[in-house]
């Protein structure tokens, strides 16, 4: 059980370290591996490192993830399309906000979600 209502997000290395920029703008507690040297981790390690911190995993790398999450508790994932481009950041924090104000961060373990944008 987590002693936040608002669950923190560790945004994967695949996904442009500006939506993590912009999510820290908006009071969101956002980590990415761009700003806290964690880029060239693989996939694996991400996921880890995402459930070492207590965080919701943000990644496009649905393929990997949905592999090795099996048996595994994680603090939830969110899977996005892959084609999220810079030009599409503030659509995807805008997406990511709605679910932050959704679901507490009790909800989202052991959860994965899709996001189409």
């Amino acid at each position: 059980m987590s002693e936040d209502l608002f669950a923190s997000l560790y945004i994967d290395e695949c996904i442009t370290p500006l939506v993590s920029s912009l999510l820290k703008k908006a009071g969101v507690n956002a980590i990415s591996p761009h700003e806290s040297g964690g880029r060239g981790l693989s996939d694996l390690e991400q996921m880890l490192k995402a459930k070492e911190k207590k965080c919701v995993f943000v990644t496009a790398d649905k393929r990997t993830f949905l592999k090795n999450i099996k048996g595994v508790t994680h603090y939830g994932i969110i899977l996005i399309p892959r084609n999220v481009s810079v030009s599409k950041a503030n659509v995807l924090v805008g997406e990511l906000m709605r679910l932050l104000n959704k679901f507490t961060a009790d909800e989202f373990e052991n959860t994965v979600l899709y996001l189409s944008i």
